[in-house]
């Protein structure tokens, strides 16, 4: 999962009409990790299998997408999350893998709705406004189908 946190906005403790990508540093501006580019990425695992799966309501027959930029009823239907991460992958001190590959992180970048140096721009210093919210992509209905 690919999360694109330069855009996710706070102000400042001490100034409310001042903005900045909460993964700015408040005193200096600057990004607080480096060159991530604002990208987080997560591994997230589910399963269909379990007691969970039993009581679950009936996956809807169309595809979910909308106007809403979130879900008004349950999407998962039987499916429900197992594990997460966003640092390594595998049992605490045993073989892991890394999440964050160099291939992982490229397809991440190109699917940001912002280009690098849009993200870099939103990422960096103060600012006046938190950036406008686009469209959900593909959003949810408005109803369930």
């Amino acid at each position: 999962m690919c999360l694109g946190l330069y855009s996710v906005y706070r102000t400042a403790d001490d100034d409310r009409t001042k903005y900045f990508s909460t993964i700015t540093n408040p005193t200096t501006g600057q990004p607080l990790h480096g060159d991530g580019g604002g990208i987080e990425i997560w591994r997230v695992e589910l399963t269909d299998t379990g007691p969970q799966a039993n009581t679950a309501p009936p996956v809807p027959a169309l595809p979910q997408i909308g106007p809403q930029p979130a879900p008004v009823d349950d999407v998962f239907g039987p499916w429900f999350i197992t594990g997460n991460s966003s640092g390594v992958w595998g049992p605490v001190g045993g073989n892991t893998e890394q999440i964050d590959t160099p291939e992982v992180r490229q397809q991440c970048a190109a699917a940001m709705p912002d280009d690098a140096a849009a993200r870099t721009a939103m990422s960096t210093g103060f600012h006046a406004a938190p950036p406008p919210h686009g469209d959900a992509i593909p959003g949810w209905p408005a109803e369930s189908k």
